[in-house]
């Protein structure tokens, strides 16, 4: 989405790093809990970053940068490396699995990642039509459940996807 917004991700293993990633300004970074931040660079200067992931364990990955590029970090945030090209509108990890939504004029793609903290093998798995009155959403998940806002879900860790009122 080029249209602004924010998302942000909390390495979830207690070590206080969170990560604010932004359209207009790039990204942000506090590794004690929100008493101080600092500017991040990921990728090359003036690039932004609007669709953050946290994977646990000081692994984060990034989206949304004017490139289209995909980069991961393995040292909280403190450092990026572009891994391969994800135009990402909104995504979420569960474990060494990353799945991620884009939408195209009236399509919208889900994307599953298996190896995401150590390599980067992107596989399609769905793409729907949507009506022209849909928005995409977000992604969440539980577990080994992806639910994504525009009435889509996954129930095996994003290996197939679903329309339906039956989302776990």
């Amino acid at each position: 989405s080029t249209s602004g917004g924010a998302d942000f991700a909390h390495d979830g293993s207690g070590n206080a790093v969170l990560i604010l990633g932004d359209y207009y300004s790039g990204a942000i970074r506090t590794t004690d809990g929100g008493s101080t931040w600092s500017y991040v660079t990921i990728g090359a200067a003036g690039q932004y970053a609007n669709r953050i992931v946290s994977g646990g364990g000081g692994y984060f990955w990034a989206s949304g940068t004017i490139s289209g590029r995909a980069w991961r970090s393995t040292n909280n945030g403190a450092s990026w490396s572009q891994i391969g090209t994800a135009n990402a509108n909104s995504a979420r990890a569960n474990g060494n699995t990353l799945v991620y939504q884009h939408r195209s004029g009236d399509d919208v793609t889900f994307t599953r990642v298996t190896n995401w903290k150590t390599g980067w093998s992107p596989s399609v798995r769905a793409t729907f039509v949507l009506s022209t009155d849909e928005r995409i959403g977000r992604i969440d998940n539980n577990g080994t459940n992806f639910v994504s806002s525009c009435g889509y879900y996954s129930a095996d860790d994003g290996a197939t996807w679903n329309r339906g009122s039956n989302a776990p």
